[in-house]
């Protein structure tokens, strides 16, 4: 069940990260509500899914909020390059992930985006157009590594 609502939450945000440069509030409010009862009651428990996306529990958690909070940080410091959504979408991610399913998504995002890139760089020079200004939107970059982990880790 945990499984299926994040799934519902990072396709939210992939596809409006995608089509408009912009996850509208409501989405965060909606899956960060949810994902605070998930840490707090034991309706929806973690600890009964296997395989190793299971929850952490006490310090493991708290860690899991790092990845989000450092990039919102990143975002401070590069005056927006890095948009404010990316950081909230990992800090909500931490109540449904355990922190080595964070690291491995944002890892795997970073891959996936940066190999994208370097396409597009690679294709731009090739047909003399500068993609220079060109922004990437780095959320739907996670669905693929999202999936990754569901069927094979």
């Amino acid at each position: 069940m945990v499984q299926i609502i994040y799934s519902m939450f990072l396709m939210q945000t992939a596809w409006h990260d995608l089509k408009k440069r912009q996850i509208p509030l409501w989405i965060f409010l909606i899956f960060g509500i949810l994902g605070v009862f998930q840490l707090c009651l034991p309706v929806l428990p973690m600890h009964a899914m296997s395989g190793s996306l299971c929850q952490e529990t006490g310090m493991g958690q708290l860690a899991a909020f790092l990845p989000g909070m450092l990039l919102l940080g990143i975002t401070a410091c590069t005056q927006g390059a890095v948009g404010p959504g990316d950081g909230l979408f990992f800090i909500i991610s931490a109540c449904y992930l355990p922190m080595r399913g964070l690291l491995f998504l944002l890892t795997a995002g970073l891959i996936f985006c940066s190999s994208f890139g370097l396409g597009m760089v690679i294709w731009g020079s090739w047909n003399g157009i500068s993609v220079r200004r060109m922004r990437l939107p780095f959320l739907p970059f996670l669905v693929p590594a999202w999936f990754w982990m569901l069927f094979f880790w």
